[in-house]
């Protein structure tokens, strides 16, 4: 197959996305046992059967080899407590592949994040099975979703203006309950840095998002704290980081542009931070994406435009 082209490229992108999440995934073996592990393969197993579902149906060829499918599934399940059940996960999959990408005509045709959509759908519609999690380190019944002791997250405290009892040493380390992409935010950096590596994603997205999200709380904090601390709890708790490098820096739904990127990923760190403050959940970030996805080609057109006109000015003065 020809290195340079799309399908290819495709490809490529697949593979480093899931070998950069195999440092989320041991850790949260580690972390929960081996339900994490199983509510993987569910919804990754699911996310490739309805691609090849919804390919039958519109009578087209479904290529064997594409994992794309698969990622939105896995990333999908970062947003999930190890004590989801395993039927809300195939729900939020079936809505993130048929609904979120296929029915706007496949890979590279969708305006929104398909495993943000999945999210926000399921936060809607089951936030009791969202929002609460087992403690780290606890044993989480492998095949029946009940049993576990759930708890709420710090993101929970800090929603009603408390200050979370977690260390920064244990945000970094993922020792404290939330979602399977919290699981540590030096364990998310070290499959961030494969993929800067790799060079499958452009620095300039997450970079600007995070640059956004800590000036936002750094300026309007919302916790009764120094601003510094409250800016570095709102880092690093939760999916934020998780989100900066395998979220914002989706290449289908994000800007095309060096310029439109750095004000997309500036833009969705506000977004963020707004549903963050004021949204009806603890978990703004997949309401954040597709807000932001919606004006990804607005912000292109807008800074083509823009640039053209500077250059065309430029011409005339010369």
């Amino acid at each position: 197959m020809d290195r340079s082209s799309p399908l290819y490229r495709r490809y490529a992108l697949s593979k480093d996305v899931l070998i950069a999440m195999l440092p989320i995934f041991l850790m949260n073996v580690i972390t929960y046992g081996l339900r994490p592990l199983l509510l993987l393969a569910v919804s990754m197993a699911f996310s490739y059967l309805f691609d090849a579902l919804t390919a039958r149906m519109r009578q087209e060829k479904f290529d064997r080899h594409d994992i794309s499918g698969m990622v939105t599934g896995a990333i999908l399940v970062m947003f999930l407590p190890a004590s989801t059940p395993y039927w809300l996960a195939v729900v939020g999959v079936f809505v993130a592949i048929v609904l979120a990408k296929n029915a706007f005509g496949g890979y590279g045709n969708n305006i929104f994040n398909p495993a943000a959509v999945g999210g926000a759908f399921l936060a809607l519609f089951w936030p009791e099975w969202m929002f609460s999690y087992p403690l780290p380190f606890t044993s989480v019944p492998l095949i029946l979703h009940k049993g576990a002791v759930l708890v709420d997250s710090p993101l929970k405290t800090m929603k009603i203006g408390g200050v979370p009892f977690v260390e920064k040493m244990e945000f970094l380390i993922g020792n404290y309950p939330g979602p399977l992409g919290a699981v540590g935010t030096l364990v998310v950096l070290s499959g961030a840095v494969y993929l800067f590596v790799k060079k499958a994603v452009d620095w300039r997205l997450p970079v600007s998002f995070l640059g956004a999200c800590a000036l936002f709380s750094y300026l309007f904090p919302r916790l009764h704290t120094t601003r510094l601390d409250a800016a570095c709890l709102e880092l690093l708790s939760g999916t934020l980081v998780f989100a900066a490098f395998f979220v914002v820096t989706d290449p289908i739904t994000a800007p095309k542009q060096p310029l439109s990127r750095l004000i997309y990923g500036a833009l969705f760190g506000v977004i963020t931070m707004l549903f963050r403050y004021y949204g009806a959940f603890e978990m703004g970030i997949c309401f954040a994406a597709i807000a932001s996805n919606a004006m990804a080609a607005f912000i292109d057109r807008k800074v083509a435009w823009f640039q053209s006109r500077n250059s065309g000015l430029r011409v005339i003065s010369q």
